[in-house]
């Protein structure tokens, strides 16, 4: 049976090398996830993975992972990008998958008028698919939402809701800014600890942004933190900013590229209150919870953009009057036809 079109695109990528560890089951509860709240809060839902430079002597990911049923609201396709195309990426980095290139290849080919980047350890809450089903998405805007982090310990046997109860009580921390206080205010700050002073510090936060030049305002209550994991805006503005920056390099900080130049384009930033979240499985590749010494090693090995950079850059072109664009016009390798699988919900 076809169904209207999606509603949302979420867009990940991934390749089965067992990065990060469990891979294959924080991805498969991934998908899972997906597959039970579009289907208890029927909304068609497409997701897209990416499977950049797969393994040789691996299976795909359409063999291992979990599927939809064509009776479902998910429809899930895979697009698989060889590795001729990865190798023709000039890198020094020695990165088997360019993880913002391949969100990119996703943006370019999603069918939903609105599409959500993430990435694929991730369960999504009840509350976030409540906040889709009550409320329409609106153009011009960039929505943003907290990262919950949680044990690496996750029993895999549980159901989703098993897990997500699992998740609500086993909270490690918080990434993101609160959504009423943006301005100076993280989502674990003085807020949460004395909601008696939220008033005063609302009203001391704004007027101190009022007194801040255009670059550093940009930096106050832009909610960066850990945007990779969840950014959505409509494909019409996701094309108007020309989707991630396109490099070789470790993909450090190239996120948040993507939310100033959604500000420099004039686009409104609305952060999802704290129940809206999405909870992160921990894992060996994650930069939180790793020894600071490997880090060390990892950052010296790793060619990267600079924070620095990235904040002298916007403040060029606040200062110039431009908008932010890097990519050339087919970024995405909008002009390849790459292998596709697609399976679950037919859309129209």
């Amino acid at each position: 049976m076809t169904k209207t079109n999606p509603k949302i695109s979420i867009v990940a990528c991934s390749r089965n090398d067992d990065h990060g560890k469990d891979l294959l089951n924080r991805c498969s509860l991934f998908v899972k996830g997906l597959i039970k709240h579009s289907n208890n809060y029927k909304l068609n839902i497409e997701l897209i993975i990416v499977e950049w430079n797969p393994p040789a002597d691996k299976p795909l990911l359409k063999e291992v992972l979990p599927l939809p049923h064509p009776d479902d609201f998910l429809s899930l396709r895979f697009i698989i990008v060889p590795s001729k195309i990865h190798q023709s990426i000039p890198s020094k980095a020695d990165l088997p998958l360019h993880q913002m290139i391949a969100k990119n290849v996703g943006i370019r080919r999603a069918k939903a008028p609105f599409v959500l980047c993430t990435n694929n350890d991730l369960l999504f809450s009840n509350e976030l698919f409540k906040y889709f089903n009550k409320n329409n998405l609106k153009e011009n805007v960039f929505y943003r939402a907290i990262r919950c982090d949680v044990p690496q310990e996750v029993n895999y046997n549980l159901t989703v809701d098993d897990q997500l109860i699992f998740f609500k009580n086993n909270i490690i921390n918080r990434k993101g800014k609160h959504h009423h206080f943006p301005e100076v205010i993280e989502i674990d700050s003085l807020v949460n600890k004395f909601p008696p002073a939220s008033w005063l510090l609302c009203r001391l936060s704004r007027i101190r942004q009022r007194f801040l030049p255009a670059p550093k305002d940009i930096f106050i209550s832009l909610d960066t933190e850990a945007c990779g994991d969840f950014t959505l805006m409509s494909k019409r503005d996701w094309l108007d900013i020309g989707g991630y920056f396109e490099n070789g390099a470790y993909p450090a900080h190239v996120d948040m590229l993507a939310l100033i130049s959604a500000r420099l384009k004039g686009k409104k930033q609305i952060i999802l209150p704290p129940e809206c979240c999405s909870f992160h499985i921990t894992h060996e590749d994650g930069w939180d919870l790793e020894d600071p010494v490997r880090n060390l090693y990892k950052d010296i090995a790793r060619p990267r953009l600079d924070w620095r950079t990235v904040k002298h850059l916007a403040a060029h072109f606040v200062k110039h009057k431009k908008t932010l664009s890097l990519n050339p016009p087919n970024w995405g390798f909008q002009d390849i036809d790459f292998e596709e699988h697609q399976f679950g919900a037919n859309f129209g």
